[in-house]
């Protein structure tokens, strides 16, 4: 129930002595973490729904309906048109060596998820993961928003600097090169810079996040700063996840239906060239 970030910050409520404080800012936290988890969970089951069907009728089609017209339409003595001798290769390719194509695909798998799991592959990945349009900025607004929710609760309940980003950078954020960002803009800091300045000097930060940073320090009031910024973010979790789902559903429909309407085309011809010679 309790992960790595539920500990530490229970733990230093207890060294610093505000463990009622901190275990209150606790259990917002994870109320907050629940709810976004919920909005993800929601929103793609729907287009996940759709995806499959589609591809499943796809592939019966391919797989069965198509070769046994195809054989059926050859017996007649008709001539299969370009469309149809193209997808009917694809679907006898599909069939002949499926179960090779199925290992290769889950090799490549099994290695992707291999050099994911190790450190510099986790880097690699999740920094191009941002850079990818609408993906990009969901992944950015969910580590924003861990990174904002995560440093209010633990600087209002009293805990070091030095221990909030030594747990910051410990595999909080859920993305491995953000997390060394942190690491590094609190190198900056243990060399005489201020948190804005170690986060502006660390790279890899939204001006928003850099301006309100400076803020709260200037006012004195950094946890409200984060704090906001968690709101703001949180909103911002909803609403780009929302956007992906509304962009994802349309376009892989819109896929889906184009594969679906070529395989319908390459049967409705020949049954079309059929017809024409009984008229």
């Amino acid at each position: 129930v309790f992960q790595k970030l539920d500990m530490g910050i229970i733990r230093m409520g207890e060294q610093s002595g505000v463990l009622p404080k901190s275990l209150k800012s606790l259990a917002e936290f994870m109320e907050w973490r629940e709810d976004i988890r919920s909005t993800i969970k929601r929103a793609t089951i729907y287009p996940s729904f759709i995806i499959l069907s589609i591809t499943a009728v796809i592939g019966m089609w391919v797989g069965y309906v198509l070769p046994r017209m195809a054989g059926l339409l050859k017996e007649m003595g008709v001539e299969l048109p370009a469309v149809t001798r193209a997808v009917l290769g694809v679907s006898l390719f599909l069939q002949a060596y499926w179960p090779y194509i199925l290992t290769g695909i889950g090799l490549t798998v099994v290695l992707f998820l291999i050099f994911r799991k190790t450190k510099s592959g986790a880097v690699f990945f999740q920094k191009y993961l941002l850079k990818i349009p609408v993906i990009g900025n969901v992944a950015t607004n969910i580590a924003m928003a861990r990174l904002s929710q995560n440093f209010a609760t633990m600087y209002a309940a009293g805990v070091t600097l030095h221990n909030i980003f030594e747990i910051l950078a410990d595999n909080v954020l859920g993305n491995r090169y953000l997390e060394g960002r942190i690491e590094a803009a609190y190198r900056e800091i243990q060399r005489g810079q201020s948190i804005s300045a170690g986060f502006e000097a660390a790279g890899g930060f939204p001006p928003l996040l850099l301006g309100a940073v400076r803020n709260g320090e200037t006012t004195g009031t950094l946890d409200v700063s984060f704090a906001r910024l968690g709101t703001y973010y949180n909103n911002e979790v909803k609403r780009s996840v929302q956007t992906m789902v509304n962009m994802i559903e349309p376009l892989s429909i819109l896929f889906l239906g184009g594969v679906f309407g070529l395989i319908a085309l390459s049967i409705l011809l020949p049954l079309y060239d059929v017809m024409s010679q009984f008229k």
